[in-house]
C-alpha cells in the first residue's frame, strides 16, 4: 500500500530559509509542499526547475494578508511552517510600518486558522527577541530575560514584533491547546542569500569578489554567531519529527562567535581579494537613533537535548560556500 504523503504548508517558501527547507522536504519523498510567497524577498530562482515541476509542490505567489483561500490552505495541510516575514536591518529601519503590519498581522491570521482547524505550526522567530542584552561570558538561554531600547529607535520594532508573536503563540497554547514550536534563528547564512537588506556576509562576499571596499559598521568588534542554512533546516526537520519538541522554544544557531572585523578579514583572505576594510559610524548608515548589540551567543543545550544535534560547520566553510 502506497504511503500517504504528509502535507506541509510553508509561508515564505521561496525565501532564503524557506527554499532550502522546501528542497530538503521534497528530497525526502514522503512530503508534499505548498508554498505561499509574495516574492518581496523570495524568488522562484531559489528553486530548481526540477523542484518547480515536481508533482509534490504547489506555489502560490500571493501575500498572506490578501489571500482569501488562506484558511482553506491551512485546513488542508498537517503542519504549517511560518517563515514569511519582513527581514533585514535596513528593511526594518527604512520601512518600519509595513514591516510591523506584515509580521504581526500575518502571524495573527495563521495562528487563528491553525487553532480553529487543530493544525500544528512551526514559527520562525529570531535571536533579535533578546534585544540589546549583551551576553558577555554567558550564553543566551530560551528562558533568558530580554531588554529593548526606546520606542524612538524603530530598529527594535522587528524584535518586539517577533516577541509579541511568541506571546501570541503561548496564549494560544494555553487557551486553545495549539501545538507549536518556536524557532529562534541566530544569523542563518549560506549560498544564495541576498545582500539587499543589510545581510553582512553576502555583502562582504559580493564586494570582496569585485575588490570593492568592505564597509564595517561601528568599530567592528561586535560579535555574531553564523549558522549554515543547511544545518538550520536539518534542525527544523528533526524538531518537526520529535514529539516532545512541540510546545517548546529553541535557539537555532552556532556556538562559535566571530567579530565583524575578523569576518571581513576572513572573507578577503578566502576570496584572495584586494579589498580594503573601512569602518563607518552607524549614524552614517542608518540614523542617529540606531542601536546595536555587542554580543549575542546562543545556548543550544536544549536543542542538543531534544534532537541530539549541533550546528557545527566552521565559519571558513560557510564563507566558502557563500562566496561560491
Amino acid at each position: 500500500m502506497k504511503r500517504k504523503k504528509i502535507k506541509i504548508l510553508v509561508t515564505g517558501g521561496l525565501g532564503f530559509i524557506g527554499s532550502y527547507l522546501t528542497k530538503f522536504l521534497l528530497k525526502k519523498k514522503n512530503y508534499s509542499v505548498t508554498i505561499i510567497d509574495n516574492l518581496s524577498t523570495g524568488s522562484l530562482k531559489n528553486l530548481s526547475k526540477k523542484d518547480i515541476k515536481s508533482k509534490d509542490i504547489t506555489i502560490i505567489t500571493k501575500d498572506i494578508n490578501n489571500l482569501p483561500i488562506l484558511e482553506k490552505l491551512v485546513k488542508n495541510h498537517e503542519i504549517i511552517i511560518h517563515l514569511a516575514a519582513s527581514v533585514g536591518v535596513k528593511k526594518i529601519v527604512y520601512d518600519s510600518l509595513n514591516s510591523i503590519i506584515n509580521n504581526i498581522s500575518s502571524t495573527e491570521k495563521i495562528l487563528k486558522y491553525c487553532s480553529k482547524h487543530k493544525k500544528k505550526i512551526m514559527f520562525a522567530s529570531t535571536s533579535e527577541v533578546y534585544g540589546k542584552i549583551n551576553s558577555g561570558k554567558k550564553t543566551l538561554k530560551e528562558t533568558s530575560d530580554v531588554m529593548y531600547g526606546s520606542s524612538d529607535k524603530l530598529r527594535w520594532s522587528y524584535a518586539v514584533g517577533k516577541f509579541f508573536d511568541e506571546f501570541y503563540i503561548k496564549a494560544y497554547q494555553e487557551k486553545k491547546k495549539l501545538k507549536a514550536i518556536t524557532l529562534r534563528f541566530f544569523n542563518i547564512v549560506g549560498k544564495g542569500q541576498i545582500a539587499n537588506y543589510g545581510m553582512v556576509l553576502p555583502n562582504f562576499s559580493n564586494n570582496a569578489k569585485k575588490n570593492k571596499t568592505l564597509l564595517v559598521h561601528g568599530n567592528g568588534n561586535q560579535t555574531r554567531n553564523f549558522t549554515c542554512v543547511k544545518e538550520a533546516v536539518k534542525a527544523i526537520y528533526l524538531l518537526m519529527n520529535t514529539k516532545k519538541a512541540w510546545n517548546e522554544t529553541f535557539n537555532i544557531g552556532s556556538e562559535v562567535q566571530i567579530s565583524i572585523n575578523n569576518l571581513a578579514k576572513k572573507v578577503i583572505k578566502i576570496t584572495s581579494s584586494k579589498s580594503k576594510i573601512k569602518k563607518i559610524p552607524y549614524k552614517d548608515v542608518y540614523n542617529k537613533n540606531f542601536e546595536d548589540m555587542y554580543k549575542r551567543t546562543p545556548d543550544i543545550s536544549k536543542l542538543k537535548k531534544f534532537i541530539n544535534y549541533t550546528p557545527n560547520k566552521t565559519i571558513d566553510k560557510i564563507i566558502r560556500e557563500t562566496v561560491n
